[in-house]
């Protein structure tokens, strides 16, 4: 009797579960009905666009599914993320929003419902956004949008070695968060515009906490745009500047930390520092892309630990813990 009971508990906590997935899906529907409705009440009677302000709301559904990255990985629904998205619309007044064509910029608050409460819980973020922009005209009303954001992630059921041992992929409450997405924009009002697209939210903490094989939620999404002001205008004033195209000498050093172990562990271990720098020629070979070639070394004491407690080596112990990258590429000025 007792396993019945057990087994009847757990059918109630996934119909539950169902049932508020369903519900949240729906109140989704019909606050996008309502903010569509109000875009074209708007459309009716529309005002004259003020050019000075550019605010730029949006409400985005996506619906997905977190990706296994490891074997005991917890079993999951489907993911329901919703996103509500604040900034505005550049317009030209700087010399950057024409070389990036008109970028859109904000702060995208996001809530993610990542398929398993009891094991992987939810996510909250907060990612500062730019949606980079393939329309040419001001006007355009269908135009493809690929968009990048990276901010922090705040997790509710992160792993601890005593209540939930089965979440190898979140190691701490807070990480980083990166976002990705591609989206096909139609602008059906002047004050409003529909997206559809798919997105990947990745979230990890670059391996300063055990364990880290981070969260990855890959999903379809569907969007509603709103210009509270109507659409931006943009200015035409003619682009006079010169392209440097000199070759210049760069250095860069730099310092973080790191927990030594794999990504599933051992988990509490010992952190430690890393060491980096950098030199390197570079030359803008566009007005938003620059070549670089150069060399990156690298030290860590961490590997200098693990080649003395192993006797990996019997000499040029610094040297073994250390990285030599040589490399030439280009770099995307965002």
């Amino acid at each position: 009797m007792g396993k019945i009971r057990c087994t009847n508990v757990f059918e109630g906590r996934i119909v539950k579960s169902g049932l508020a997935n369903s519900r949240m899906v729906l109140c989704c529907l019909l606050t996008f009905f309502c903010l569509v409705l109000s875009a074209q009440a708007k459309e009716t009677h529309p005002a004259k666009s003020k050019k000075k302000n550019r605010f730029v709301i949006e409400v985005q559904y996506s619906p997905g599914k977190v990706a296994p990255v490891y074997p005991q990985f917890p079993k999951t629904l489907f993911s329901n993320t919703i996103e509500l998205h604040l900034g505005y619309q550049t317009a030209g007044e700087q010399l950057w929003n024409k070389l990036f064509n008109y970028p859109r910029l904000g702060v995208s608050l996001v809530y993610q419902n990542l398929g398993n409460n009891q094991q992987l819980g939810q996510q909250f973020s907060i990612v500062p956004t730019a949606y980079i922009s393939t329309a040419h005209k001001e006007n355009a009303k269908v135009f493809a949008d690929f968009r990048y954001g990276i901010g922090l992630a705040c997790f509710n059921r992160p792993y601890d070695s005593i209540t939930n041992t089965h979440n190898l992929a979140a190691g701490e409450h807070f990480m980083w968060q990166v976002t990705m997405g591609v989206n096909l924009h139609w602008n059906f009002s002047r004050y409003a515009g529909f997206q559809l697209g798919v997105i990947w939210y990745h979230a990890s903490d670059s391996h300063t906490q055990l364990p880290n094989i981070g969260v990855n939620n890959f999903a379809g999404c569907v969007g509603l745009v709103i210009y509270p002001f109507g659409r931006a205008i943009r200015t035409h004033d003619q682009d006079t500047a010169k392209l440097d195209k000199k070759w210049h000498a760069n250095f860069r050093f730099g310092s973080g930390y790191h927990e030594r172990g794999s990504a599933f562990g051992p988990i509490g271990g010992k952190k430690y520092p890393v060491y980096t720098g950098a030199i390197y020629a570079s030359k803008r070979v566009a007005k938003v892309i620059v070549l670089k070639v150069g060399a990156i070394y690298r030290y860590y004491p961490m590997y200098l630990s693990f080649i003395k407690d192993q006797q990996v080596f019997n000499s040029n112990l610094k040297l073994n813990a250390s990285a030599f990258i040589v490399f030439t590429g280009f770099e995307f000025m965002l």
